[in-house]
C-alpha cells in the first residue's frame, strides 16, 4: 500500500506565481525530474513525480512480486517520458480497459491516472498536467485496492490535497481536448 500523504509545508503559504516556477523550486527536493533509465535523447514529454511516487520507481533489486509491479512501472513512466504511443481516455468510464493514461472523475478535478496494466492486477499513479506534455505524478496505489466509488473518490481528495500542499493554489492545466494535454504519439480510447 502506499501509504499516507505527508504535507511537505502544512502552515507555508505557497507564492509561486507560476507552475512552472513552482516546479523548478521543488525540483530535487518535493519533486524529482523522471530521466528513462535507457536512452539519452531529448523526450518529448515531463513527468515530475513526489517522493511518494518516487519511492517505487527508484529501483531495486527485484527480490519480490512488489518489486517486479514496481520496475513494470518504472518502465510504462520511461516510455511515457520517451513519447512512446500512448492509449489515453478523455473521458471516465469510457477507456474500455486499454489505456494508459486516463481521466479520473470527475472531470473538473483534472486528475488523471497512469495506468500498469501488466503484470497485472497493477498500479495506478494519480496526477495532474501542469502544462502540455508535463505530467506531475502525485500519488500512487496497487489496483487490487480499489473497490468502488469510494476508493477513487478518496484518491481524488489525496492527490488534490499533494497537489495543493505543492503547489498552493495554482491550478493545473485545463484543457478542451487531449490535444491541449499531450502534443503526439497518442490516440483516444
Amino acid at each position: 500500500m502506499s501509504g499516507a500523504f505527508i504535507p511537505l509545508a502544512k502552515w507555508v503559504v505557497l507564492t509561486y506565481k507560476t507552475t512552472s516556477e513552482a516546479i523548478n523550486a521543488l525540483e530535487g527536493t518535493a519533486l524529482r525530474l523522471l530521466v528513462p533509465l535507457f536512452g539519452d535523447e531529448e523526450n518529448p514529454r515531463a513527468v515530475y513525480v513526489s517522493e511518494e511516487v518516487y519511492g517505487i520507481v527508484k529501483g531495486s533489486m527485484l527480490e519480490s512480486w512488489d518489486d517486479e509491479r514496481h520496475a513494470s512501472l518504472r518502465a510504462l513512466l520511461d516510455d511515457f517520458v520517451a513519447g512512446t504511443r500512448i492509449a489515453v481516455a478523455e473521458a471516465p468510464y469510457s477507456n474500455k480497459g486499454c489505456a494508459t493514461l486516463a481521466r479520473v472523475d470527475p472531470v473538473e478535478a483534472e486528475i488523471w491516472d497512469i495506468r500498469c496494466l501488466d503484470p497485472y492486477p497493477g498500479i495506478r499513479v494519480f496526477g495532474r498536467f501542469a502544462a502540455k506534455d508535463t505530467f506531475i505524478a502525485l500519488t500512487w496505489d496497487y489496483r487490487e485496492n480499489f473497490e468502488g466509488g469510494v476508493y477513487w473518490a478518496n484518491e481524488v481528495a489525496r492527490c488534490t490535497d499533494a497537489w495543493e500542499s505543492l503547489f498552493g493554489t495554482l491550478s493545473p492545466l485545463k484543457g478542451n481536448s487531449l490535444n491541449d494535454y499531450l502534443s503526439h504519439n497518442f490516440y483516444a480510447v
